[in-house]
C-alpha cells in the first residue's frame, strides 16, 4: 500500500471510529453527518469522499465489526475439536467482542438498524459461509440434500447470540460471557445431535 492509500485508510478509520462513538452515545437516528465531521475534525467534503450519508457509514461500522468478529472466531476455532468446542469459542468470541462498553451501548441504541443491516452485509455472508463449511466438515448435516436446513441453521446460529446479548444487557442480568457461550453451545449441540439422529433414521 502506497503512502496515499495509507493516508486514505487512516482517514476512513478515523471517520468510522468517531461514527461508532456517536452511534453508541446518540443512536443512528440522532446522528448527523455534521456530528461525524465535527467529531473527526474533518471537512464535510472529506466525509463524502468515503460515504454517501449516515446510513452508509453506519453500514460500514457494522461491516467492520463483523469482519473483526469473523477474524476472532477463525482464530479461536483453530484449537476446537468437537462440535461443542467449535460453537463455544465462536459464541464466546462474539460476546467478548461485543462486551466493550462502547459496543454494548451501540447494540442497545441501534437494535433495529443492526438487525436490518447485518444480514445483507458481505461480512455476515462470509461468516455464514465459514459456519456452513465448519458444520459440513463435522458432518452435522449432509449436503447438498439438506441445503435448506443449512441455511436455516446458519441464520439461527448467527442471530441467536446477538439477540441473547441484547436482552442480557437490556435487563442487566448478571451472566458472564462464558455462561452465555456455554448455554448456547450446549443448546445447539444437543439440538444438532438430535437432528442428526432424526436424519439417520429417515
Amino acid at each position: 500500500m502506497g503512502k496515499r492509500e495509507k493516508n486514505k485508510a487512516i482517514v476512513r478509520e478515523r471517520l468510522l471510529d468517531e461514527a461508532l462513538k456517536l452511534f453508541s452515545a446518540k443512536g443512528f437516528e440522532a446522528t448527523t453527518v455534521a456530528d461525524i465531521v465535527t467529531a473527526s475534525e474533518l471537512g464535510r467534503g472529506t466525509f463524502y469522499n468515503y460515504f454517501t450519508d449516515v446510513k452508509d457509514i453506519f453500514n460500514a461500522v457494522i461491516d467492520r465489526a463483523n469482519n473483526e468478529i469473523r477474524t476472532a472466531i477463525y482464530e479461536a476455532r483453530k484449537g476446537a475439536v468437537t462440535m461443542y468446542e467449535s460453537l463455544y469459542v465462536a459464541f464466546k468470541s462474539f460476546f467478548d467482542y461485543a462486551s466493550h462498553p462502547d459496543r454494548i451501548d451501540f447494540h442497545r441504541k441501534n437494535q433495529a438498524y443492526i438487525r436490518s443491516t447485518s444480514y445483507g452485509s458481505d461480512s455476515i455472508k462470509q461468516i455464514i459461509n465459514d459456519l456452513q463449511g465448519n458444520l459440513k466438515s463435522q458432518k452435522v448435516i449432509d449436503a447438498p440434500e439438506h441445503d435448506d436446513e443449512f441455511q436455516m441453521l446458519s441464520y439461527v446460529l448467527i442471530g441467536t447470540p446477538s439477540e441473547l446479548f441484547l436482552n442480557i444487557h437490556t435487563t442487566n442480568l448478571n451472566v458472564s460471557n462464558e455462561q452465555m457461550a456455554g448455554f448456547l453451545a450446549t443448546l445447539f449441540t444437543k439440538g444438532l445431535e438430535h437432528q442428526m439422529r432424526v436424519m439417520q433414521a429417515e
